[in-house]
């Protein structure tokens, strides 16, 4: 084996001795500083992947940086005589198209990959890189945000030499016969003179962002209110830019067919036989949702579905923290705000039924008429006579009552209970959708990625067809796939303003409030304990859930309740168990005076004096038809009943502990194993797309790949919040929340839990 190994390392290092590769030295020219590093990037890749294997070592000789057409033709002038230069290529729009001012051509191989225009002929040694242009359409597009009559489009001043003159007119004419109006703007002239242009146009469209002032026309146009349009959107390019291309991924095409041009070139290949026309570009266009606030501009949901937003935070969402809407939650909601109304009906009512037991003191007033006859005696009041007076009537004892002041208070402790509980629901609500919020948003990245990753598949598949590489199918099945996409990523955005809805009926806030919300995980305060010792439980996952059984049946609300309802009926019963032996004790007394002087029949020998009385009153039931005993019977069977209610609770809360702990331990090993899935679909989904991109592998295997992918981040974000709302849900389950607990009361709850888990790994 080794001494073949050897005779193989012989041979290729004799074979490259031989026949050495030719060196191939390429001169670049950019036209902005912005393009060097990442354009640099990506034709160096292209270089490097596409010359492997031919009889070329290809290298960037030398790069320069122009602004202006004097600049640019003294480069390539300069870089045409320079003897260590083999071939040019321009990186930018505005260098692309100056080379076609020259109609003689170049002495050496110059490769433009950036032009815009549809050249009638060949010039000699130039690959000029283009596509097809719809710029009427991109007008028709803008219009659906509003009527456009008139469109100045924004140019150099060499717009009108030779070529670039007909080109520009051709495009002129295409826009008219459209139906719009167009304007000329030059970048070079007055600004006040550019000012006035826009003052009668409706929009602008921008060739290149690399013209000099036009950051200026464009901050003109902002303040005017006037959309515009450009080649290079306002992500890679001016912010001033209400919408435009997105030519991250298109660099790439143009750039690699440029260099798949330059080979073909170098190895001999028929001009006529190299593509250099790509067609359509299924580009996606930026929208810039900040300045089309500013100038008073909104796409339709429609028109939403076709744009990638850009500067989407200034839509002024409100800023959303866990926590904070947990309170928000707990101060707003109605559903709790009525139960706080029903503890302070209960807090009267307690207080009613102890005044039961203090003095009742009453004044009153009185007329009394007698007949005549009755009225002649003296141990009556005359014919006619006004008294007032005091009255007090004090209950001393009464059982019934103080049972009924303990009843009212056990009932008041159950009410409090009741809005314990209505609490927890009100927080477990909140938090199921926030986190609904917060998994649909993920899925929408996801489902952006997928639209993103077809567009440029699509431009993959494009570009092997305009080579020769495949057939026209798998162009239709990607834009089969960028349809479904969209329809995807517009399902998702409405069950997320169903989520918002949700979120705000929980909140009390308007229905149509957006929400910018904090993001949680396993390390936000609201989780990250109970992960912690989850992951640190181990064999002691057991004894973890007893704990949590034995808080859930010492906390829960309802089961509280049901202790009160149960102290409530023991003391009605003992009342009733009492009421034979048991008296009622009571005094009264009354004081009273005449309010005027007797008149009538027997006034005369009335006396006016003062009356008064006292007196106490014991009562003992001694028989009421069967009724005391019938009511303690009752009572017993009543209490009987809440007891077993009670029972069966403790059973029904432990199971419900019992099931969510076991839900929590599910989703929190299903987190790690979905990660990995995601993981490793993803990197399969690149190698499969380097495969496709060099024809090794068909379509289908690679949407096999991007399906699974994209199924596993799915799942994988379904895994990562199920597990945090089931760490609610167990919470919920044991009656309280670490996230509503001080730090005295969270710590020391953790450590009664590590001291249970110490004391259970003993045994």
């Amino acid at each position: 084996m080794k001494r073949v190994g050897t005779i193989s390392l012989m041979f290729l290092l004799t074979f490259t001795l031989l026949f050495p590769k030719e060196q191939l030295k390429v001169g670049v020219i950019y036209e902005n500083e912005s393009y060097v590093d990442y354009m640099g990037e990506v034709l160096k890749d292209e270089l490097k992947r596409n010359f492997e294997g031919s009889d070329y070592e290809v290298e960037v000789q030398k790069a320069t940086l122009v602004g202006t057409k004097s600049e640019f033709d003294s480069e390539l002038a300069s870089m045409e005589a320079d003897k260590d230069i083999d071939a040019i290529v321009t990186m930018g729009v505005m260098v692309s198209e100056l080379t076609l001012l020259d109609d003689s051509g170049y002495d050496k191989l110059v490769v433009a990959p950036f032009g815009v225009g549809q050249p009638e002929r060949e010039r000699k040694n130039l690959s000029y890189i283009t596509e097809v242009t719809d710029i009427p359409g991109d007008i028709k597009f803008m219009e659906e945000l509003k009527e456009i009559k008139r469109v100045s489009f924004v140019v150099p001043e060499f717009y009108d030499e030779g070529y670039l003159k007909t080109q520009t007119d051709k495009i002129l004419s295409n826009v008219e016969d459209a139906g719009y109006q167009v304007d000329i703007i030059l970048v070079g002239d007055d600004i006040e003179k550019i000012s006035e242009q826009l003052d009668n146009t409706d929009a602008i469209y921008v060739f290149e962002m690399t013209y000099k002032n036009v950051d200026e026309i464009l901050t003109l146009a902002r303040e005017k209110k006037i959309m515009s349009f450009s080649r290079v959107s306002g992500r890679d390019g001016s912010e001033k830019v209400l919408m435009g291309y997105d030519n991250t991924p298109e660099v790439q095409r143009r750039v690699r067919a440029g260099v798949v041009s330059m080979r073909r070139r170098m190895e001999g290949d028929d001009p006529s036989e190299i593509v250099t026309d790509l067609g359509k570009s299924d580009k996606s266009i930026d929208f810039n949702m900040a300045l089309a606030r500013e100038i008073g501009v909104f796409p339709s949901l429609v028109f939403a579905q076709k744009v990638n937003f850009i500067n989407l935070r200034e839509r002024g969402g409100k800023a959303l923290g866990f926590k904070e809407g947990i309170n928000m939650a707990l101060n707003e909601n109605t559903d709790l705000k009525s139960r706080r109304e029903n503890i302070t009906t209960d807090e009267y009512n307690v207080k009613s039924a102890k005044a039961d037991r203090r003095p009742n003191i009453d004044a009153f007033a009185e007329y009394q008429r007698l007949d005549k006859d009755s009225a002649r005696s003296l141990t009556t009041p005359a014919e006619s006579s006004v008294r007032g007076g005091v009255s007090l009537n004090y209950l001393i004892f009464d059982d019934n009552v103080n049972a009924n002041v303990t009843i009212r208070d056990y009932q008041r402790i159950a009410t409090e209970e009741r809005y314990r509980q209505e609490g927890l629901d009100t927080v477990q609500s909140f938090s199921q959708a926030y986190l609904t919020i917060l998994e649909l948003n993920a899925r929408l990245e996801v489902e952006r990625y997928n639209y993103e990753l077809m567009k440029e598949y699509l431009q993959i598949a494009r570009t092997k067809f305009e080579v020769g590489a495949a057939g026209p199918e798998d162009i239709y099945r990607f834009q089969s796939e960028i349809a479904d996409a969209l329809t995807n990523i517009a399902e998702v955005e409405g069950q997320i303003r169903i989520a918002e809805a949700d979120l705000n009926r929980v909140l009390n806030q308007p229905m149509a409030l957006r929400y910018t919300l904090e993001e949680v995980n396993t390390q936000s305060n609201a989780f990250r304990e109970i992960t912690e010792i989850l992951k640190e439980s181990g064999q002691r996952v057991d004894g973890l859930r007893q704990f949590f059984i034995e808080e859930g049946i010492a906390n829960a609300p309802e089961l509280k309740q049901l202790e009160a309802q149960v102290s409530a009926k023991e003391r009605e019963l003992k009342a009733a168990e009492r009421e034979r032996y048991m008296p009622k004790l009571s005094a009264f007394g009354e004081w009273s005076d005449d309010l005027k002087d007797d008149w009538g029949e027997g006034s005369d020998i009335t006396r006016d004096e003062d009356r008064w009385n006292v007196g106490a009153r014991v009562e003992l039931p001694l028989y009421k038809g069967g009724d005391i005993e019938y009511t303690k019977q009752r009572v017993r069977s009543e209490l009987r009943s809440l007891e077993y209610e009670k029972t069966s609770l403790e059973t029904e809360v432990g199971k419900q502990v019992s099931s969510s702990f076991a839900q929590v331990v599910k989703d929190y090993i299903k987190t790690a194993t979905t990660k990995d899935a995601a993981d490793a679909a993803s990197k399969n989904l690149e190698l499969v797309g380097d495969f496709y991109a060099k024809g090794t592998i068909s379509i289908s295997d690679l949407l096999d790949a991007r399906t699974n992918s994209i199924s596993a981040d799915q799942v994988e974000i379904a895994a990562r919040y199920s597990y945090l709302q089931s760490l609610i849900n167990l919470e919920r389950s044991t009656g309280e929340y670490l996230v509503m607990m001080d730090d005295l009361t969270k710590g020391a709850k953790l450590e009664r839990l590590k001291s249970y888990l110490k004391s259970e790994s003993g045994r």
